[in-house]
């Protein structure tokens, strides 16, 4: 046949082109073309089917119009138009769902050029994560020693101060993570400080509403709600009077936190948090078995680990210039609060819902005595260790994503996301 393309190798093609018959009539060579031509669209077909499941769509269709351009020459309109714009439409059909899957599978449970960011971030993130619930652990099994109604006591303080302050306002880490991430990104040194100084004035103001609101109405709401017993109430009391003056360092901790993850520091988080709880450790032992002191002697030691913890991550920040203590001077505006507060609205709802869950628990069991809410106390600490397993997944999500929408790489962004989904599920399934 005229024309016949036999190969296409890099871009250039190797024809094979016969001498016409001088005998030929020029309609039989037009049939003779227009039949190659068909056979070709036929391969065609078959070649777009194949590439089709090996996830390059619309290949085989391409190449096959491209094919029939160089052969036929002039195909005539009964049959080579139509089949030309059936081949144009598949060629920009959408994948099949089976393909979409396959390369779905490909971007969650395959190696990706982030996971030495990701190891790198969520690594340090996950011992730090582990540490207070280990710790709790710790305080539990030591307060365990004095009595039933002072780990039950303790038990229900802590849920409460676990509500009313990490898992409520979790989002003065969760939202300044990604500002502080873009801003960094962009070398935007000015608005690190601004967006950590804006996190540290809402940290002292929610604080100091706290701190009031304990005094107010925290032992009404601990006989009204959980119905408890006399004893439990007054150990409970006796937790929070002492734990009530870390409040603002809880709170500004959380800060500190967001903006060391944003800065995609989490090693720092890590070290502050094994010398804070190795402290709250022995400072147990010393308040409690040495002084006497039962649940007070325990609230006393987590209230000074903690104020020293963000003692020390707030000095990081200022030694590294991170954070211009005189941008503290300046109370921040309302356009630079908005973005943490929105957030903010939207984490707390869903942190509120699992509190309130336990919260509901913790209550139902409190009218079955002081044993059996001990008992519950151990449970839900073993709980707590396990929810937060995928903690620095969260966290490599918020620093990454953040870092490269900074820098204006949404594919890069996507990518980050859909593998760290793929981890999620991973590790969720394992725990």
């Amino acid at each position: 046949a005229p024309g016949l393309v036999l190969a296409s190798k890099g871009g250039s093609r190797v024809e094979r082109v016969a001498r016409p018959r001088e005998r030929e009539s020029e309609p039989s060579r037009r049939k003779a073309s227009t039949t190659v031509a068909s056979g070709v669209r036929g391969f065609g077909r078959l070649r777009h089917s194949e590439l089709g499941r090996a996830g390059k769509w619309g290949a085989g269709a391409r190449c096959a119009a491209a094919e029939e351009s160089e052969i036929g020459g002039e195909v005539p309109n009964g049959g080579g138009a139509e089949n030309s714009t059936e081949e144009a439409t598949t060629s920009e059909a959408s994948p099949s769902l089976g393909a979409r899957l396959r390369r779905g599978r490909a971007l969650f449970f395959t190696a990706s050029p982030f996971d030495g960011e990701i190891v790198k971030l969520a690594l340090p993130a996950l011992f730090a994560v582990l540490m207070d619930p280990l710790m709790s652990m710790v305080d539990t099994a030591i307060i365990g020693r004095i009595g039933v109604n002072e780990l039950a006591g303790t038990g229900l303080a802590g849920l409460i101060w676990a509500t009313f302050t990490v898992a409520l306002f979790q989002f003065l880490a969760t939202a300044i993570t990604p500002l502080v991430s873009g801003a960094n990104a962009r070398g935007d040194a000015q608005a690190v400080s601004r967006t950590i100084c804006t996190g540290l004035w809402l940290a002292f103001s929610i604080g100091s509403l706290l701190f009031l609101l304990k005094y107010a109405g925290a032992e009404w709401f601990l006989r009204k709600v959980f119905t408890s017993s006399d004893l439990v109430v007054t150990n409970s009391m006796k937790y929070l009077d002492a734990r009530v003056f870390s409040v603002h360092a809880t709170l500004m901790q959380l800060v500190c936190i967001g903006a060391f993850r944003g800065l995609k520091d989490t090693r720092t988080i890590l070290y502050t948090t094994v010398v804070a709880n190795v402290l709250n450790c022995a400072l147990d032992c010393l308040f409690i078995f040495q002084f006497g002191w039962g649940v007070t002697g325990a609230a006393a030691s987590s209230s000074i680990s903690t104020i020293l913890a963000c003692a020390l991550l707030l000095l990081r920040l200022v030694k590294d210039k991170r954070l211009v203590p005189g941008d503290l001077v300046k109370p921040p505006k309302a356009q630079e609060s908005m973005p943490v507060l929105s957030a903010g609205f939207a984490l707390s709802s869903k942190s509120m819902v699992t509190m309130y869950t336990i919260g509901l628990a913790s209550q139902a069991i409190a009218a079955l005595g002081a044993a059996s809410l001990a008992a519950h106390e151990i449970i839900k600490q073993l709980f707590f260790l396990t929810y937060i397993g995928i903690e620095p997944i969260s966290v490599a999500g918020q620093s990454l994503v953040a870092e490269c929408l900074g820098k204006g790489k949404a594919e890069d962004a996507r990518r980050v996301a859909y593998r760290l989904v793929g981890l999620a599920v991973g590790v969720g399934g394992l725990v």
